[in-house]
Protein backbone atom coordinates (compact mmCIF):
# COMPACT_ATOMS: atom_id res chain seq x y z
CA UNK A 1 0.00 0.00 0.00
CA UNK A 2 1.56 3.27 -1.04
CA UNK A 3 2.01 6.35 1.77
CA UNK A 4 -1.03 8.42 1.96
CA UNK A 5 0.05 12.17 0.41
CA UNK A 6 3.14 10.51 -1.19
CA UNK A 7 2.14 11.47 -4.30
CA UNK A 8 2.22 14.79 -5.55
CA UNK A 9 -1.07 14.14 -7.28
CA UNK A 10 -4.45 16.33 -6.14
CA UNK A 11 -6.23 13.66 -4.30
CA UNK A 12 -10.30 13.74 -2.87
CA UNK A 13 -10.98 16.56 -0.84
CA UNK A 14 -14.03 18.25 0.36
CA UNK A 15 -16.01 21.51 -0.65
CA UNK A 16 -18.55 23.06 1.87
CA UNK A 17 -22.07 23.75 -0.16
CA UNK A 18 -25.48 24.91 0.31
CA UNK A 19 -28.51 23.31 -1.30
CA UNK A 20 -28.70 25.36 -4.15
CA UNK A 21 -25.05 24.78 -5.45
CA UNK A 22 -26.18 20.94 -6.19
CA UNK A 23 -28.69 19.95 -8.62
CA UNK A 24 -31.68 17.70 -7.70
CA UNK A 25 -30.56 17.54 -4.58
CA UNK A 26 -31.57 18.78 -0.94
CA UNK A 27 -28.85 19.38 1.28
CA UNK A 28 -28.34 21.74 4.49
CA UNK A 29 -26.07 24.59 4.30
CA UNK A 30 -22.50 24.01 5.30
CA UNK A 31 -23.12 20.57 4.02
CA UNK A 32 -19.44 18.63 2.97
CA UNK A 33 -19.63 17.33 -0.50
CA UNK A 34 -16.67 15.20 -1.38
CA UNK A 35 -14.70 15.75 -4.59
CA UNK A 36 -13.05 13.20 -6.85
CA UNK A 37 -8.95 14.19 -7.40
CA UNK A 38 -10.93 15.09 -11.12
CA UNK A 39 -12.82 17.73 -9.64
CA UNK A 40 -15.73 15.76 -10.03
CA UNK A 41 -18.76 14.92 -7.20
CA UNK A 42 -18.14 11.45 -5.69
CA UNK A 43 -22.49 10.79 -6.03
CA UNK A 44 -21.96 7.64 -4.28
CA UNK A 45 -20.32 8.83 -1.28
CA UNK A 46 -23.52 12.35 -2.14
CA UNK A 47 -26.18 9.53 -1.78
CA UNK A 48 -24.82 7.73 1.40
CA UNK A 49 -24.48 10.89 3.28
CA UNK A 50 -28.37 12.59 2.08
CA UNK A 51 -29.04 8.90 3.41
CA UNK A 52 -28.03 9.11 6.61
CA UNK A 53 -28.71 12.92 7.24
CA UNK A 54 -32.27 11.81 6.31
CA UNK A 55 -32.44 9.18 8.88
CA UNK A 56 -31.95 11.32 11.67
CA UNK A 57 -28.13 11.81 12.38
CA UNK A 58 -26.66 15.67 13.13
CA UNK A 59 -25.20 17.53 9.82
CA UNK A 60 -22.06 17.51 12.34
CA UNK A 61 -21.81 13.84 12.46
CA UNK A 62 -22.77 13.37 8.72
CA UNK A 63 -20.29 15.84 7.83
CA UNK A 64 -17.57 14.21 10.31
CA UNK A 65 -18.51 10.66 8.41
CA UNK A 66 -17.77 12.88 4.77
CA UNK A 67 -14.42 13.49 6.52
CA UNK A 68 -13.59 10.01 7.18
CA UNK A 69 -14.57 9.00 3.87
CA UNK A 70 -12.42 11.91 2.11
CA UNK A 71 -9.04 10.24 4.02
CA UNK A 72 -10.36 6.81 2.57
CA UNK A 73 -10.60 7.41 -0.69
CA UNK A 74 -7.54 9.39 -0.86
CA UNK A 75 -5.71 6.18 -0.21
CA UNK A 76 -8.01 4.42 -2.79
CA UNK A 77 -7.22 7.03 -5.54
CA UNK A 78 -2.96 6.77 -3.65
CA UNK A 79 -3.09 3.29 -4.81
CA UNK A 80 -5.36 3.95 -7.86
CA UNK A 81 -7.80 1.20 -6.82
CA UNK A 82 -11.43 1.15 -7.41
CA UNK A 83 -14.08 -0.22 -4.61
CA UNK A 84 -14.60 -3.51 -6.64
CA UNK A 85 -10.72 -4.37 -6.16
CA UNK A 86 -10.78 -4.01 -2.39
CA UNK A 87 -10.51 -6.60 0.02
CA UNK A 88 -9.94 -7.32 3.63
CA UNK A 89 -6.06 -7.46 3.66
CA UNK A 90 -6.68 -3.76 1.72
CA UNK A 91 -8.64 -2.49 4.78
CA UNK A 92 -6.61 -4.20 7.17
CA UNK A 93 -3.50 -2.45 5.41
CA UNK A 94 -5.48 0.57 5.55
CA UNK A 95 -5.95 0.75 9.21
CA UNK A 96 -2.28 0.09 9.91
CA UNK A 97 -1.40 2.81 7.73
CA UNK A 98 -4.10 5.33 9.69
CA UNK A 99 -2.58 4.08 12.82
CA UNK A 100 0.76 4.90 11.77
CA UNK A 101 -0.03 8.56 10.77
CA UNK A 102 -2.10 8.95 14.10
CA UNK A 103 -0.17 6.65 16.82
CA UNK A 104 -1.60 9.17 19.95
CA UNK A 105 -5.39 8.62 18.61
CA UNK A 106 -5.97 4.89 19.44
CA UNK A 107 -9.75 4.93 18.69
CA UNK A 108 -9.04 7.03 14.97
CA UNK A 109 -8.49 4.15 12.73
CA UNK A 110 -11.59 1.97 14.13
CA UNK A 111 -13.58 5.00 14.07
CA UNK A 112 -12.81 5.70 10.63
CA UNK A 113 -12.82 1.48 9.80
CA UNK A 114 -16.48 1.82 11.09
CA UNK A 115 -17.80 4.37 8.55
CA UNK A 116 -15.91 2.97 6.12
CA UNK A 117 -17.44 -0.30 6.37
CA UNK A 118 -20.87 0.99 6.79
CA UNK A 119 -20.18 2.68 3.44
CA UNK A 120 -19.42 -0.19 1.95
CA UNK A 121 -22.15 -2.25 2.93
CA UNK A 122 -24.96 0.57 1.79
CA UNK A 123 -23.18 0.28 -1.50
CA UNK A 124 -23.71 -3.74 -1.55
CA UNK A 125 -27.33 -3.13 -0.19
CA UNK A 126 -28.08 -0.53 -2.94
CA UNK A 127 -26.52 -3.26 -5.77
CA UNK A 128 -23.50 -0.66 -6.67
CA UNK A 129 -21.04 -3.10 -5.25
CA UNK A 130 -21.55 -7.36 -5.65
CA UNK A 131 -20.41 -9.58 -2.81
CA UNK A 132 -17.96 -6.90 -1.96
CA UNK A 133 -19.13 -6.89 2.01
CA UNK A 134 -21.36 -9.18 3.36
CA UNK A 135 -22.19 -12.33 6.18
CA UNK A 136 -21.65 -15.11 3.85
CA UNK A 137 -18.41 -16.76 2.55
CA UNK A 138 -18.81 -15.78 -1.07
CA UNK A 139 -18.36 -11.66 0.26
CA UNK A 140 -14.66 -10.24 0.62
CA UNK A 141 -15.37 -8.37 3.49
CA UNK A 142 -16.66 -10.41 5.71
CA UNK A 143 -19.05 -8.54 8.64
CA UNK A 144 -21.25 -9.70 11.30
CA UNK A 145 -24.44 -8.22 13.44
CA UNK A 146 -25.62 -8.31 16.47
CA UNK A 147 -28.83 -8.90 17.67
CA UNK A 148 -29.53 -5.41 17.81
CA UNK A 149 -28.62 -4.86 13.99
CA UNK A 150 -25.21 -3.17 15.26
CA UNK A 151 -21.82 -3.89 12.49
CA UNK A 152 -19.06 -6.42 14.20
CA UNK A 153 -15.73 -6.56 12.52
CA UNK A 154 -12.18 -6.78 13.63
CA UNK A 155 -11.69 -3.90 11.40
CA UNK A 156 -13.74 -1.56 13.45
CA UNK A 157 -12.65 -2.63 16.96
CA UNK A 158 -10.13 -1.22 19.27
CA UNK A 159 -7.58 -3.74 20.69
CA UNK A 160 -5.76 -1.55 23.40
CA UNK A 161 -7.08 -1.38 26.51
CA UNK A 162 -7.99 2.36 27.37
CA UNK A 163 -7.91 3.89 31.05
CA UNK A 164 -11.04 4.07 32.82
CA UNK A 165 -12.49 7.75 32.13
CA UNK A 166 -12.58 10.52 34.19
CA UNK A 167 -15.52 10.48 36.39
CA UNK A 168 -17.49 14.00 35.27
CA UNK A 169 -18.60 16.86 38.35
CA UNK A 170 -20.97 18.64 38.27
CA UNK A 171 -19.77 21.84 37.38
CA UNK A 172 -18.66 20.47 34.23
CA UNK A 173 -21.97 19.15 33.09
CA UNK A 174 -23.44 22.73 33.62
CA UNK A 175 -20.82 24.40 31.78
CA UNK A 176 -21.75 21.58 29.14
CA UNK A 177 -25.50 22.52 29.31
CA UNK A 178 -24.40 26.21 28.83
CA UNK A 179 -22.31 25.73 25.91
CA UNK A 180 -24.01 23.29 24.49
CA UNK A 181 -26.37 24.86 21.37
CA UNK A 182 -26.87 28.32 20.66
CA UNK A 183 -31.03 27.64 20.20
CA UNK A 184 -32.51 28.78 22.92
CA UNK A 185 -35.34 26.05 22.26
CA UNK A 186 -32.99 23.37 21.31
CA UNK A 187 -30.41 24.42 24.35
CA UNK A 188 -33.14 23.60 27.11
CA UNK A 189 -33.91 20.39 25.02
CA UNK A 190 -30.15 19.33 25.54
CA UNK A 191 -30.41 20.70 29.35
CA UNK A 192 -33.63 18.65 30.17
CA UNK A 193 -32.08 15.73 28.48
CA UNK A 194 -28.83 15.90 30.27
CA UNK A 195 -30.39 17.05 33.84
CA UNK A 196 -32.58 13.61 33.23
CA UNK A 197 -29.85 11.44 32.14
CA UNK A 198 -27.83 12.47 35.70
CA UNK A 199 -30.40 12.67 38.07
CA UNK A 200 -32.01 9.08 37.25
CA UNK A 201 -29.04 6.89 35.29
CA UNK A 202 -30.87 6.58 32.21
CA UNK A 203 -28.81 5.81 28.85
CA UNK A 204 -28.49 8.10 25.62
CA UNK A 205 -31.13 5.79 23.70
CA UNK A 206 -33.58 5.87 26.98
CA UNK A 207 -33.82 9.11 27.31
CA UNK A 208 -34.33 9.63 23.54
CA UNK A 209 -37.08 6.75 23.75
CA UNK A 210 -39.04 7.99 26.65
CA UNK A 211 -42.63 8.88 25.42
CA UNK A 212 -45.05 11.54 26.99
CA UNK A 213 -47.44 8.54 28.45
CA UNK A 214 -45.12 7.24 30.63
CA UNK A 215 -44.38 10.63 32.59
CA UNK A 216 -46.65 11.08 36.00
CA UNK A 217 -49.31 13.81 34.92
CA UNK A 218 -48.96 17.46 35.99
CA UNK A 219 -51.17 16.68 39.14
CA UNK A 220 -48.75 13.92 40.49
CA UNK A 221 -46.05 16.39 39.66
CA UNK A 222 -47.06 19.38 41.42
CA UNK A 223 -48.17 16.94 44.74
CA UNK A 224 -45.00 15.84 44.44
CA UNK A 225 -43.93 19.54 44.71
CA UNK A 226 -45.80 20.19 47.93
CA UNK A 227 -44.43 16.84 49.48
CA UNK A 228 -40.66 17.22 48.73
CA UNK A 229 -40.44 14.01 47.00
CA UNK A 230 -39.38 12.40 43.72
CA UNK A 231 -41.86 11.27 41.30
CA UNK A 232 -41.42 7.49 39.39
CA UNK A 233 -40.98 7.88 35.32
CA UNK A 234 -41.12 4.71 33.48
CA UNK A 235 -38.58 3.99 31.40
CA UNK A 236 -40.31 1.43 29.10
CA UNK A 237 -37.60 1.45 26.15
CA UNK A 238 -33.70 0.07 27.91
CA UNK A 239 -30.62 -1.54 27.02
CA UNK A 240 -31.79 -5.10 28.84
CA UNK A 241 -35.51 -4.94 27.01
CA UNK A 242 -36.79 -5.07 30.54
CA UNK A 243 -38.48 -1.98 31.52
CA UNK A 244 -38.02 -0.12 35.20
CA UNK A 245 -39.00 2.98 37.08
CA UNK A 246 -36.83 5.55 38.08
CA UNK A 247 -37.04 8.61 40.64
CA UNK A 248 -36.94 11.37 39.01
CA UNK A 249 -37.06 15.34 41.00
CA UNK A 250 -40.65 17.06 40.35
CA UNK A 251 -39.27 20.20 39.12
CA UNK A 252 -37.65 18.71 36.32
CA UNK A 253 -40.95 16.59 35.04
CA UNK A 254 -42.59 20.10 35.57
CA UNK A 255 -39.74 21.14 33.09
CA UNK A 256 -40.39 19.03 30.83
CA UNK A 257 -43.88 18.88 30.65
CA UNK A 258 -43.73 22.74 29.69
CA UNK A 259 -41.22 21.63 26.96
CA UNK A 260 -44.19 19.02 25.80
CA UNK A 261 -47.12 22.12 25.97
CA UNK A 262 -44.79 25.25 24.62
CA UNK A 263 -42.10 24.54 22.49
CA UNK A 264 -42.47 20.85 20.73
CA UNK A 265 -45.88 21.67 19.37
CA UNK A 266 -43.70 24.08 17.19
CA UNK A 267 -41.49 21.15 16.28
CA UNK A 268 -44.34 19.57 15.19
CA UNK A 269 -45.82 21.81 13.73
CA UNK A 270 -42.89 22.44 11.50
CA UNK A 271 -42.43 18.88 10.84
CA UNK A 272 -46.08 18.74 9.27
CA UNK A 273 -45.25 21.67 7.20
CA UNK A 274 -42.49 20.28 5.33
CA UNK A 275 -44.30 16.73 4.86
CA UNK A 276 -47.25 18.72 3.49
CA UNK A 277 -45.13 20.49 1.01
CA UNK A 278 -43.75 17.11 -0.16
CA UNK A 279 -46.92 15.34 -0.26
CA UNK A 280 -46.23 13.08 2.44
CA UNK A 281 -47.46 11.75 5.74
CA UNK A 282 -46.80 12.70 9.17
CA UNK A 283 -47.78 10.86 12.33
CA UNK A 284 -46.37 12.66 15.49
CA UNK A 285 -44.28 10.53 17.56
CA UNK A 286 -45.06 9.41 20.86
CA UNK A 287 -40.99 10.39 22.17
CA UNK A 288 -41.14 13.63 24.38
CA UNK A 289 -37.66 14.49 22.87
CA UNK A 290 -37.98 15.42 19.14
CA UNK A 291 -35.31 16.48 16.27
CA UNK A 292 -35.93 19.73 14.80
CA UNK A 293 -34.80 19.09 11.93
CA UNK A 294 -36.91 15.77 11.25
CA UNK A 295 -39.97 15.60 13.66
CA UNK A 296 -38.84 12.45 14.72
CA UNK A 297 -37.56 11.45 17.68
CA UNK A 298 -33.93 12.66 18.63
CA UNK A 299 -30.89 9.91 17.40
CA UNK A 300 -29.32 8.73 20.73
CA UNK A 301 -25.75 9.72 18.35
CA UNK A 302 -26.92 13.13 18.26
CA UNK A 303 -27.39 13.41 21.91
CA UNK A 304 -23.99 11.78 22.35
CA UNK A 305 -22.54 14.60 20.02
CA UNK A 306 -24.15 17.49 21.26
CA UNK A 307 -22.77 16.68 24.75
CA UNK A 308 -19.35 16.01 23.28
CA UNK A 309 -19.21 19.50 21.41
CA UNK A 310 -20.63 21.09 24.94
CA UNK A 311 -17.56 19.91 26.43
CA UNK A 312 -15.64 20.51 24.17
CA UNK A 313 -16.45 24.26 23.68
CA UNK A 314 -16.97 24.55 27.28
CA UNK A 315 -13.12 23.76 27.40
CA UNK A 316 -12.47 26.21 25.10
CA UNK A 317 -13.96 29.11 26.86
CA UNK A 318 -12.27 27.94 29.97
CA UNK A 319 -15.36 26.55 31.79
CA UNK A 320 -13.77 23.36 31.56
CA UNK A 321 -10.41 22.11 32.45
CA UNK A 322 -8.76 20.41 29.74
CA UNK A 323 -8.10 17.37 31.46
CA UNK A 324 -11.56 17.26 32.55
CA UNK A 325 -13.95 14.80 30.57
CA UNK A 326 -17.49 14.75 30.24
CA UNK A 327 -19.95 12.48 27.78
CA UNK A 328 -23.04 11.19 27.19
CA UNK A 329 -22.59 7.76 29.01
CA UNK A 330 -20.46 9.82 32.05
CA UNK A 331 -24.28 11.41 33.05
CA UNK A 332 -24.27 7.66 33.86
CA UNK A 333 -21.19 7.54 35.89
CA UNK A 334 -22.35 10.70 37.65
CA UNK A 335 -25.47 9.35 38.92
CA UNK A 336 -23.67 6.02 39.86
CA UNK A 337 -20.93 7.64 41.79
CA UNK A 338 -22.97 10.43 43.39
CA UNK A 339 -25.72 8.01 44.32
CA UNK A 340 -23.22 5.42 46.25
CA UNK A 341 -21.30 8.28 48.04
CA UNK A 342 -24.56 9.87 49.44
CA UNK A 343 -25.82 6.49 51.00
CA UNK A 344 -22.39 5.16 51.94
CA UNK A 345 -21.69 8.88 53.72
CA UNK A 346 -25.31 8.41 55.23
CA UNK A 347 -24.55 4.62 56.89
CA UNK A 348 -26.92 2.98 54.45
CA UNK A 349 -26.40 -0.59 54.63
CA UNK A 350 -26.37 -2.70 51.07
CA UNK A 351 -25.74 1.09 49.06
CA UNK A 352 -24.66 -0.87 46.20
CA UNK A 353 -27.88 -3.43 45.69
CA UNK A 354 -30.09 -0.33 45.76
CA UNK A 355 -28.30 1.55 42.82
CA UNK A 356 -27.86 -1.68 41.19
CA UNK A 357 -31.56 -1.43 41.37
CA UNK A 358 -31.92 2.10 40.03
CA UNK A 359 -29.53 1.49 37.13
CA UNK A 360 -30.76 -1.35 36.45
CA UNK A 361 -27.67 -3.24 36.85
CA UNK A 362 -27.48 -7.07 36.19
CA UNK A 363 -24.97 -7.58 39.16
CA UNK A 364 -22.51 -5.64 41.16
CA UNK A 365 -20.00 -6.73 38.74
CA UNK A 366 -21.57 -5.00 36.09
CA UNK A 367 -22.18 -1.84 37.74
CA UNK A 368 -18.41 -1.81 38.77
CA UNK A 369 -16.84 -0.43 35.46
CA UNK A 370 -19.34 2.86 36.73
CA UNK A 371 -17.07 2.93 40.19
CA UNK A 372 -14.66 5.92 40.44
CA UNK A 373 -14.05 5.83 44.11
CA UNK A 374 -10.81 6.81 44.06
CA UNK A 375 -12.26 10.02 42.72
CA UNK A 376 -14.64 10.73 45.49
Amino acid sequence: MALLYSLGDVMAYLIRVDSDQIKDCSVPSNFKLLMNKNNSVNWDVLNYMISILKSGLALSTVNLYGCQLCDFFSQVEVDAKNLHQLDYAYLEEYKKSIKARNEEETNYAPNILRTVLSFLYWMECEGHVVNLIGSSRRHKIYITFDDKGKMLSPLSKSHKKTSKRKLPKLSWINAVKKHGLINSDLALRLELMIDFCNTTSARSMEVCALEIKNLPCRSEVEEALVNGVPVDVLLVKTKGGRARRVKSPPILISKIHDWIDYVRPDLVAVAKKNANKKLASFIEPAEVFLSKKTGRKLDPRTFSNQVRNGFLKGVMAGDIPSSADVWAQGLRHYFVNNELKERKAAGQKGAEQVVIKQTGHSSLQSMEVYVHDSEW
